[in-house]
């Protein structure tokens, strides 16, 4: 069961979020929140998914960190400085990200089952966190 604090809590965040230009999607059976930060707050993504690649010794900057049953994770990556990082926990998740293109920055956080992403950066200095939560 979700506490009410909880519930108040997201939706204060999506809310703050969606007046910056960042909102909610649609998913289906659950909930996914799409967040592409530009000019500083872009760089704080990809320096915090830096900070987390170095703290665990990566050395081609990109980690699949799964926990629980039937979850898939597909990374690819060409040209510099790319950083991804794809989380799960529960079942039957799926993510794919792909980035083509130098200095570019993704976080891929799936929670509960069920859930499926794709993600692909073009081009230089992207970046982009997704959150996905299934029921």
């Amino acid at each position: 069961m979700i506490h009410r604090s909880a519930i108040t809590t997201l939706m204060t965040v999506l809310i703050g979020l969606s007046a910056v230009g960042a909102g909610p999607a649609a998913a289906r059976n659950g909930f996914r929140f799409v967040w592409t930060p530009r000019g500083d707050d872009a760089r704080f993504v990809s320096d915090g998914l830096k900070l987390y690649s170095i703290a665990r010794h990566m050395r081609n900057h990109a980690n699949v960190n799964q926990r629980g049953t039937d979850n898939s994770a597909v990374i690819a990556q060409s040209s510099t400085g790319n950083e991804a990082a794809v989380f799960q926990r529960g079942r039957g998740h799926a993510a794919t990200a792909s980035q083509d293109g130098n200095y570019n920055a993704l976080g891929i956080f799936q929670f509960g089952r069920n859930t499926s992403t794709t993600v692909s950066q073009r081009g230089n200095g992207n970046a982009g966190l997704v959150f996905e939560g299934g029921w």
